[in-house]
């Protein structure tokens, strides 16, 4: 039995003691990991995530911060660890249902594991090693005709996919196309099952609604009306970010995304990927992994945000299917001579992906990031009695809400999100936060308002660039 699964358990074992090296101890700003302390903190109180809610991740998150081991923040940055293991695997063996010898998608597995992108975010809180684990759950559902629960398990995993993130919209054709060798569309009765059950996983989403209705601390949106809801879901917030992005800047990020290819699988490992993706591959295989590889890169490339390059994880995935086909055409061709040529060849695969490990660790390693604790423990220590802290910057903001809400500490302090006060959702989560607090929800507040309506209470001022907690106005 344990033969059988001795390519699971290397892949395991590898991924677990690269990530558990690597994966911050608490809170952390590292690789791009500020949205951590909101998430963390919206998951231990019962609270509503930034746009769009994230649901679904919500809850595993609390579920993993019941564990008794360690901080807060290190046991929801474990969900993003097991995530992707458990996304790795089911990569490996939806390459072996596709007739892919073990040891080869054992090496595709292991690179896709071990590239940058996907091991920064395992070893932080964030959602994309949940969204990972889904996305080829799906793609495994829709190349197995006879997978468990049919139509049924693939519009569920295409909808809590949705409930955790909106991109998974991107896949909507591929939940058209039935699930057989040729690419043909599903049946009526096959595309109904799959409608209901991914309408039962997207009403994820509704739980969001249930949680804000009882005026949790971290409550964007404020969503107990359909109005706000759909302006949470539907990331309004982030709309201007859509194509927002100049046409002469296309090329530079075409460009720069080649250069994030070959970062996250070596020169040799995008030759092989390029060669698999005109090897043979089965044209359902072929057809679903270029519309995943294109519309995502296509995506992250328009997509305005600093951060968009996060969004090429599927991609990555798809990529990693076709390194997986590259090296079996490759196997076989050494095979005719002799078959130790072609077990050589994965061999030789899984100890280049393993000596690139020393040179990628230092480049993810969030183990010794201390910023955020540091930035908390001095908040702790600073802030005046009963101040109000006017924090600017989602490092600042989201780290005060993880050491002030998630963690209880300094109860005597408001803290209060500058950025948001324009909202008037934002005003009324803090009057019923801090019901001591002199402030008018409904028409919104300004924090010169909030300032002249308490004026007992000491000021400060915290941004991500000046970690300070008092100050004059600026």
């Amino acid at each position: 039995m344990a033969k059988k699964h001795i390519h699971s358990l290397i892949l395991a074992g590898m991924l677990t003691l690269c990530y558990a090296i690597t994966l911050a101890p608490g809170l952390t700003w590292a690789n791009g990991g500020a949205d951590g302390g909101d998430l963390i903190t919206a998951a231990a109180t019962n609270g509503v995530a930034h746009p769009s809610g994230y649901p679904l991740y919500l809850l595993l998150a609390r579920a993993f911060q019941a564990i008794p081991v360690g901080a807060l923040a290190f046991r929801t940055n474990l969900l993003s660890a097991v995530c992707t293991i458990l996304a790795a695997l089911a990569l490996q063996a939806l390459l072996r249902r596709q007739d892919i010898p073990a040891g080869i998608a054992l090496a595709a597995a292991l690179a896709f594991g071990l590239a940058p992108a996907i091991w920064s975010q395992a070893v932080i809180s964030e959602v994309y090693g949940l969204q990972s684990l889904l996305l080829i759950l799906f793609l495994y559902g829709l190349f197995d005709e006879h997978f468990p629960g049919g139509d049924w398990t693939r519009g569920l995993l295409f909808g809590l996919a949705t409930s955790n993130h909106l991109t998974t919209l991107i896949l909507l054709p591929l939940l058209l196309l039935r699930s057989c060798p040729q690419p043909r569309l599903v049946s009526p009765g096959g595309f109904t099952k799959r409608a209901l059950a991914c309408t039962l996983g997207v009403s994820a989403y509704l739980l969001l609604s249930l949680r804000a209705s009882f005026h949790p601390p971290i409550n964007w949106g404020n969503p107990v009306t359909l109005e706000n809801l759909w302006w949470l879901v539907s990331g309004r917030l982030y709309a201007a970010y859509l194509f927002g992005i100049l046409p002469a800047d296309v090329m530079l990020r075409l460009r720069a995304f080649a250069g994030l290819l070959l970062e996250q699988f070596s020169l040799p490992g995008v030759l092989l990927g390029v060669y698999g993706l005109f090897s043979g591959l089965p044209r359902r295989t072929l057809l679903a992994s270029l519309w995943v590889f294109i519309a995502f890169t296509s995506f992250a490339i328009l997509y305005g945000s600093y951060d968009s390059q996060v969004y090429l994880i599927p991609a990555y995935i798809a990529f990693a299917v076709w390194l997986a086909y590259g090296l079996q055409d490759i196997s076989r061709a050494l095979s005719t001579r002799s078959p130790r040529l072609a077990q050589l060849a994965a061999i030789l695969v899984i100890i280049g992906l393993t000596a690139r490990i020393p040179f990628i660790l230092p480049t993810v390693d969030a183990s010794r990031d201390r910023r955020a604790e540091q930035f908390g423990a001095q908040f702790v220590a600073s802030a005046p009695h009963s101040a109000l802290i006017f924090a600017s910057g989602d490092e600042a903001i989201f780290a005060l809400w993880y050491f002030h809400y998630a963690l209880g500490q300094r109860r005597d302090v408001v803290v209060i999100a500058d950025d948001l006060l324009v909202y008037p959702w934002y005003t009324d989560t803090l009057a019923h936060t801090y019901p001591s607090l002199n402030i008018s929800p409904a028409i919104g507040a300004s924090r010169y308002e909030i300032i002249a309506n308490n004026p007992d209470r000491p000021v400060c001022y915290v941004s991500n660039t000046q970690a300070q907690f008092c100050g004059a106005t600026p």
